[in-house]
């Protein structure tokens, strides 16, 4: 969900896109960063934060890091349950230690300014919110045993998982919000979708291609996918008679398949059951 960020004509400075809705994220995850920075590497906050957070039965701040999928997801959660115990720290009169390098000071201050931001709670809550179906994802990916029919069914629900986050009234997600979020969504399923995914949906007795009929991804998806079953493989030295007869015994070997898995999958058979 980072922006694209843009430079507008007479100025050298890059800016936020004009239709972009999570500015607030997007400097919450710089502060965020440096709240973490900051406790790991100074010697006299850190011990005291560490020992209320225990106290308090709370866990140790989370540092993300961009070889670790869904660490940022992880970070905006651990400050946002923690913020109760951070602010009164960061207020402290040792918080900031009149000894130490200008440059320390002025990081004390940054993350002294960042915890104190209105309504920062709620905005590392949205944060997490919006970040979660987009995580759910990416760690079902990560497996090994994930088939191409299931890495279909995640992608392909991922933009109605975010639509169903205007259901969460207290975080008064904007239509802005979500339509941008689900716009990603739909980006990076288009530019990974391959004619496998497909095949590998319309083929797997769970599902006999049923999203593929209500798709808003493409017009005629079902069909499509049928086509590319019918014409495989191509090949120069297929002579046309003989290409018509093998698209017609794959048509009607597809026919009888489908309406056997229907059956099953309605009967709830215990030959689906085994799926």
């Amino acid at each position: 969900l980072s922006p694209k960020m843009v430079t507008v004509e007479g100025s050298t400075e890059k800016q936020f896109p004009s239709n972009y809705p999570f500015c607030d994220m997007y400097h919450a995850t710089t502060g965020c960063k440096g709240v973490v920075k900051y406790f790991s590497n100074h010697h006299k906050p850190k011990p005291k934060l560490e020992r209320l957070l225990s106290m308090m039965g709370k866990t140790k701040l989370v540092k993300p890091a961009a070889t670790r999928w869904c660490s940022m997801r992880n970070c905006f959660a651990n400050i946002s349950d923690n913020i109760d115990v951070l602010r009164p720290v960061s207020l402290g009169d040792d918080f900031i230690d009149p000894s130490a390098s200008e440059t320390a000071r002025a990081n004390a201050e940054q993350v002294r300014e960042f915890l104190q931001t209105p309504d920062l709670a709620r905005t590392l809550k949205k944060a997490v919110a919006i970040l979660e179906p987009f995580d759910f994802v990416i760690m079902a990916c990560q497996s090994d045993s994930l088939s191409m029919s299931d890495a279909f069914v995640l992608w392909n629900d991922l933009p109605s998982k975010i639509a169903k986050l205007a259901d969460l009234e207290e975080l008064e997600f904007t239509d802005n919000e979500l339509n941008y979020a689900m716009s990603i969504a739909k980006e990076r399923w288009e530019f990974i979708y391959g004619d496998a995914h497909g095949l590998a949906y319309l083929l797997d007795p769970r599902y006999i291609g049923d999203a593929l009929d209500r798709s808003t991804v493409a017009e005629n998806w079902r069909a499509d996918v049928e086509s590319f079953l019918y014409d495989f493989p191509e090949s120069d030295s297929i002579r046309p008679g003989d290409d018509q007869q093998r698209k017609m015994g794959l048509y009607n070997e597809y026919q009888a398949w489908f309406a056997q898995a229907s059956q099953l999958r309605e009967r709830n058979d215990f030959r689906y059951q085994q799926y």
